[in-house]
Formats: structure tokens, sequence, C-alpha cells
């Protein structure tokens, strides 16, 4: 066999450390739950017992149901997103709310980051009031059209409905409404 000069070997200590830390720091990615192949049943169960509590209450839930998991998987995939543990919806005061459950905290924090950064700062730029209204339960999440509907489910379950947004951090530029003095709106009169 081959003996490897010093120098060689030398060179190769580092390479192979490298190499070491790069795969255990792809084998520690966290799981984006796209093998799972269906949605995690207590999750479920957590946020059909959810729903039945806001299909109680003024704002209603009418046809409450897991979304496909197949649809669902590929949209995540193609995202780059992890996967909530379950998702369903159903229609309350005119509007859709979405339901997502996780497996703890943790996950849905970084699914609620994941989500805001790659919506908000492209809905600023098309108007900066834009937001994205949700209650935070924890391990779970409502996602309805409004805040106004957010506040409603937010006071049913002792929560606060809020910004995903700003929650996450993503703050809207301000708006930028002055016209300077120079500068008129009306076209200058005809003498």
């Amino acid at each position: 066999m081959p003996r490897i000069p010093a120098r060689a070997r030398r060179g190769l200590v580092p390479f192979t450390v490298v190499f070491v830390l790069v795969a255990a720091a792809c084998d520690s990615a966290p799981d984006k739950g796209y093998d799972r192949g269906g949605w995690d049943q207590s999750a479920l169960e957590e946020i059909t017992a959810i729903a039945e509590q806001v299909q109680a209450s003024p704002v209603g839930c009418e046809g409450f149901g897991p979304e496909p998991w197949d649809a669902y998987v590929e949209t995540y995939r193609r995202l780059g997103w992890a996967m909530p543990a379950a998702q369903g919806n159903c229609e309350g005061s005119g509007e859709d709310l979405t339901f997502y459950g996780f497996v703890d905290d943790a996950a849905q924090q970084r699914w609620v980051r994941a989500k805001a950064k790659a919506l908000c700062e492209r809905g600023y730029q098309v108007d900066w009031r834009f937001g994205l209204p949700y209650v935070d339960g924890g391990n779970w999440v409502i996602e309805p059209d409004s805040f106004d509907v957010a506040y409603q489910l937010g006071d049913l379950f002792n929560r606060p409905g809020s910004d995903m947004c700003t929650d996450a951090g993503f703050e809207p530029p301000p708006p930028d409404v002055t016209i300077p003095a120079s500068t008129s709106t009306d076209p200058p009169p005809t003498t």
C-alpha cells in the first residue's frame, strides 16, 4: 500500500474535520415532515376540538375538515417550509379560517417565522398596511382573513389576536404620504 506523505496527511485532517462537521449539520437539519405520509392524529384531534369551540361561538365554523395531505405536502415542499403537524379549515363570519397544529411551541414558532419571512416583506412592498392576522395558541394557530375575526377568536381562547408579521419581527415601512410643498396635486390654473 502506498504511503501518504506527511504534508498530504496534514492537508487531509482539516478536510476530514470539515467533512464530518458538514455531514453532522446535514443530519441535524430539522425534519420538515414531508415523508410523514399524513397529518399527525393527535394534532388533528386538537385542532378539531378547537374548531368545535369556534363553531359554538358567534364566529362559527361551518364545514371543518382536514386539508388534503397530498396537495399541501407538495406546496410546502416547493416553498421549503416545514409541514405543520395538522391543518384544517372551515368558514366562519364569512371568512376562511385555517387551523394549524404543531408538535410543540418551538415548531409553531419556526413555522410562523418562516411564513412571515416569505410573505411579509413582499406584502409590505404592495401595501404598507399588509398583515397576517392570526391567533397564537402555543402549539396551534388559527389564521382568519381579517384582524376583526382574529381579535374575536383571541377573546374566545384568552389569547391575543395579533399580526404574524410584527410578531415575527417584521415591521412595515413608514407610509410615504408626504408631498413636498413645491409639488401640487392640482394642475396649475390657466390664465
